[in-house]
This record gives structure tokens, C-alpha cells and sequence, in this order.
């Protein structure tokens, strides 16, 4: 004879049991196969998200991360490694995103998107003993004629012009500062 039977059907002796696959259940009335919600019963060991599907259930991620091979464990992903950011100079991950930094010598522009050269000589915080040339990311430090920049880079040291060649006076030569 024929069965009624959703899925599968086993003749036992005079009758027959239905059964289903993997993923559903038989309903009430012994021959409807219903599917199995794994998402919402808690039988899905998704970290982040499951969407149930006929007979079974796909996790998925939040963003951010990505769904490892196992199908079930989300991994972050490392936007900085992988080249995925907008940062215009540092780029530090976190755990499911990242934030930007600038170098040393920079500050974030108002558009909050860009870096910006801060001028160290122009907002009084270089070091220089005489002259002050701002640079990308930095400055450097000069001096004033007769003077000679110190192996430090910031002190002035006089330049004493009267102990080569007397100055290039013919006669008495005195070093002034």
C-alpha cells in the first residue's frame, strides 16, 4: 500500500511508523515532519547570530568578525592586517572594529578623518634655542649667522671667527657674540 508519511516510512508487521531526517521532528499526528527551530530552542552553539533554515540552521557573525571554519566560533577580524580600514596613519585593532591614532608630530584634522602636521614652531612647543623650522611631523632647530648648531640640534654654540685666520683682520680681531 501507500503511506502518508512526510519523510520516511518503516513497514512494520500489519502497519507502518513514519520518521523524519535530521533537522525536523514528527508533529502530533504521527506523519507531519515539523521542522526543528535549533535557533531558538538554544541547540545551535552559534556565538554571535543563527538563522534557522529547512532541517538545519547557518550561524553567522556580527560585524566585524568572521565564522570560522567550524561553522559556529566568530574570529575578528584585524582590519589593520588585512587592510580593511580608513585610518590615514595608525591603526590599532579591537575586539570586533579598530580606531585610528596619528603618528607623533601629528593631530586628528576636525573632519575627524585625516592627520595634520602640528607646527612646533608656531605653537611654541620646539625646543630651539634660535631658529625654528617646522618640518612634516616634526621640526628642526638652526642658528642665527656666527653661531653653530650643537651636536644635541637645539643649543647655539658662538662661533669664535677670530681663531681662523685672525678673522681676516689685519690686525687685532675680536670675537664678538
Amino acid at each position: 500500500g501507500t503511506h502518508i508519511c512526510d519523510h520516511t516510512c518503516t513497514n512494520t508487521i500489519g502497519s507502518f511508523v513514519c520518521g523524519c531526517f535530521n533537522g525536523y521532528h514528527l508533529d502530533d499526528d504521527g506523519t507531519t515532519c515539523v521542522d526543528i527551530d535549533e535557533c531558538s530552542t538554544e541547540t545551535d552553539n552559534c556565538l554571535h547570530m543563527c538563522t534557522n533554515i529547512p532541517g538545519s540552521f547557518v550561524c553567522e557573525c556580527e560585524s566585524g568578525y568572521h565564522l570560522d571554519s567550524d561553522g559556529f566560533t566568530c574570529i575578528d577580524n584585524d582590519e589593520c592586517s588585512i587592510g580593511t580600514h580608513n585610518c590615514p596613519q595608525i591603526c590599532t585593532n579591537t575586539e570586533g572594529s579598530f580606531y585610528c591614532g596619528c603618528n607623533t608630530g601629528f593631530q586628528w584634522n576636525s573632519d575627524g578623518a585625516t592627520c595634520d602636521d602640528i607646527d612646533e614652531c608656531t605653537d611654541g612647543t620646539h625646543n630651539c634655542v634660535q631658529i625654528c623650522t617646522n618640518t612634516e611631523g616634526g621640526f628642526t632647530c638652526g642658528c642665527n649667522s656666527g653661531y653653530l648648531l650643537d651636536t644635541d640640534g637645539i643649543t647655539c654654540n658662538d662661533i669664535d671667527e677670530c681663531s681662523n685666520q685672525n678673522g681676516g683682520c689685519s690686525h687685532t680681531c675680536t670675537n664678538t657674540d
